[in-house]
């Protein structure tokens, strides 16, 4: 954890957050995870993981929406279509195997498994065990810095993508 700690430290995030802004990056879901990072930052790690959570599908969605795409109705079904989108790019910033590994987390990863598979919510947890108050004891550095560095990553495969389309900013 020092070593990511490190990584991503608090003048990141500030960065992070300043870019965010500058670019209308996240425009209505801003104020919710800039409230999740300082909780992080503050320690709070379950307000961080409440916060920020629900975010990614709101995010899928708003994206595919940018581009032009209606979402379709479930959050498994919004991230393929957006992995169907980036794919499609004559022109991909990432390696395939990284893209293949950021969706493969958000599609079938412990983000998306069946509530009922996750054991020990210390170590590991769910969007809908979070959602919907399932778990305790998550409250833990390493998975609050975990769904940062999903939104961070996530974030930049989007930056991207936006750049390459010349989508709306």
């Amino acid at each position: 954890m020092e070593v990511v700690n490190q990584a991503y430290s608090d003048d990141f995030w500030e960065e992070r957050i300043a870019f965010w802004q500058k670019t209308n990056f996240f425009k209505h879901r801003l104020q919710y995870i800039e409230r999740a990072i300082n909780a992080h930052l503050e320690k709070d790690y379950i307000c961080c993981i409440y916060v920020l959570v629900p975010q990614f599908e709101g995010i899928v969605k708003d994206y595919l929406r940018l581009c032009g795409n209606n979402p379709p109705n479930g959050y498994i079904d919004c991230v393929k279509k957006l992995r169907s989108i980036v794919l499609s790019r004559k022109v991909v910033c990432f390696s395939r195997d990284i893209l293949d590994s950021i969706f493969d987390y958000l599609e079938d990863g412990s983000f998306w498994k069946n509530t009922s598979t996750i054991s020990d919510s210390t170590s590991s947890i769910n969007r809908h065990g979070v959602v919907h108050g399932v778990f305790t004891g998550f409250e833990s550095e390493a998975l609050s810095m975990k769904y940062l560095m999903l939104l961070d990553t996530l974030s930049f495969v989007i930056l991207h993508d936006r750049m390459l389309t010349d989508a709306s900013w």
